[in-house]
């Protein structure tokens, strides 16, 4: 085990012990790392788990967004998942597509109404660079209707 990830497993369950997790704590966290800290953690895993994922639904910081979307994916924490992208307003953003992607069966509506809400602008405001992403964004709303057609 590397030392800083040594380290972050001591310090989260210091932490998690005493007071919480710390938002600075979670900034050495990527998704890498929520794998290894489960298995040194060990018997405090399931405390020190839900106080992480408490940490993480309360923490706007945008440089651990990626963390955040693949450990609330990772734990089937869709909507939180969802919460955590819906600021994003990158035209073409890898997140905002895998967090759709999981959210297809789940929730057909945010799919399609937030594809919509990224397509149009490019659409109507003519920016033919950008067609691509809104074709992107519209594949996302069809394979959500696809899939609800499917079902029934």
């Amino acid at each position: 085990m590397s030392k800083l990830l040594r380290a972050s497993v001591f310090k989260l369950q210091y932490h998690a012990a005493t007071s919480g997790v710390t938002p600075s704590i979670l900034e050495l966290l990527a998704f890498r790392d929520y794998g290894k800290i489960q298995d040194y953690a060990g018997e405090t895993w399931l405390t020190l788990k839900q106080d992480l994922l408490q940490t993480l639904q309360n923490q706007p910081d945008w440089r651990i967004r990626e963390a955040q979307v693949d450990i609330f994916l990772h734990e089937g924490l869709i909507d939180d998942a969802i919460k955590t992208v819906e600021r994003d307003t990158y035209y073409a953003s890898e997140l905002v597509h895998q967090v759709m992607d999981a959210a297809v069966s789940h929730r057909e509506d945010w799919v399609i109404g937030n594809a919509k809400r990224r397509a149009e602008p490019i659409m109507e405001q003519g920016k033919a660079d950008r067609y691509d992403a809104a074709v992107n964004w519209l594949k996302k709303s069809k394979s959500c209707v696809c899939a609800t057609w499917t079902k029934s």
